[in-house]
């Protein structure tokens, strides 16, 4: 489901852009995860709240009963388990995030590529994957 629908529906400004989407987990024995991302940016990326998977129900493992994901953002911004979804107008790093020294943006950045023969080496300025004719 659009993350845009749902908040939306929950009478969210989605043109403010100094909102902020605080998410919060279920919680484990180990504590619980916390993330929070820039909320018109994640709704620019078409970021969804995913509760199933090829039709069948998400696992404990990828997420039951909701996660958010986002593929603009590297995955410890999305969090699994889903219990809470906070508007916010401020932007800090969840607690795992800060233990483990992790960026407070998140974003997937752009990178370089280099193809390599035996003869001579090719800088690949694209993104994506590298066909024939980019060489």
């Amino acid at each position: 489901m659009p993350l845009s629908l749902v908040l939306d529906i929950a009478g969210v400004d989605l043109t403010d852009d100094d909102l902020y989407l605080q998410q919060l987990s279920n919680g484990t024995e180990k504590g619980r995860y916390d993330s929070t991302i820039h909320l018109q940016s994640a709704i620019k990326r078409d970021a969804v709240l995913a509760f199933e998977v090829d039709d069948a129900p998400l696992t404990l493992e990828t997420g039951y009963p909701l996660r958010l994901i986002d593929f603009g953002l590297y995955q410890y911004k999305c969090v699994k388990a889903l219990r809470e979804l906070v508007v916010t107008r401020r932007n800090e790093l969840g607690y795992w995030e800060a233990y483990a020294g992790y960026d407070l943006d998140g974003t997937v950045q752009p990178k370089k590529y280099y193809a390599v023969d035996l003869q001579k080496k090719i800088w690949y300025a694209g993104t994506g994957e590298i066909d024939d004719g980019d060489l």
